[in-house]
């Protein structure tokens, strides 16, 4: 219910990936709290068959732990970071480098080059009820922001 222009947007993308047999785009879901970002990524999950794996942004605590979530992902499936202001900025590099490349690069010891590591085809969701604190780097890396608005009484 409610959030017309939201649910015309996501209508729109999903039909044209299905069309163009390509993922779901990158998105930045923007809006306060109890909106229904977190109901519209979930959403999307099934209607592209898929798995969203929905985590706090602000719990990864390392460049291990963001490597490890992006490895344990399938092809296709839905990354939902909830809170993505709250993601340590070092983090958010490694997290639009993969969304550019779709590769993460890990620092070995002992290693002048970072090994590279390809990541399956995934979606990623974004979500932030503070779009301000964002790096404007991490910002461009989503094809699709939807503004999630106040209901009505």
């Amino acid at each position: 219910m409610g959030q017309e222009n939201v649910k015309a947007l996501v209508k729109t993308a999903l039909e044209a990936s299905w069309q163009d047999g390509t993922n779901f785009p990158n998105t930045l879901a923007l809006g306060d709290a109890g909106l229904g970002k977190t109901a519209i990524s979930n959403l999307i999950a099934k209607e592209t068959a898929s798995t969203c794996h929905e985590v706090l942004a602000g719990s990864f605590k390392n460049f291990s732990d963001m490597h490890g979530f992006l490895l344990s992902c399938k092809e296709k499936e839905i990354l939902f970071f909830d809170e993505l202001h709250s993601m340590r900025k070092d983090l958010m590099l490694v997290l639009y480098r993969a969304m550019d490349s779709k590769k993460v690069f890990i620092q070995m010891p002992n290693r002048k080059k970072p090994c590279t590591i390809s990541l399956p085809d995934l979606c990623i969701i974004g979500a932030t009820t503070d779009y301000h604190s964002i790096p404007k780097p991490m910002l461009y890396r989503f094809k699709l922001v939807l503004y999630f608005e106040h209901y009505s009484d």
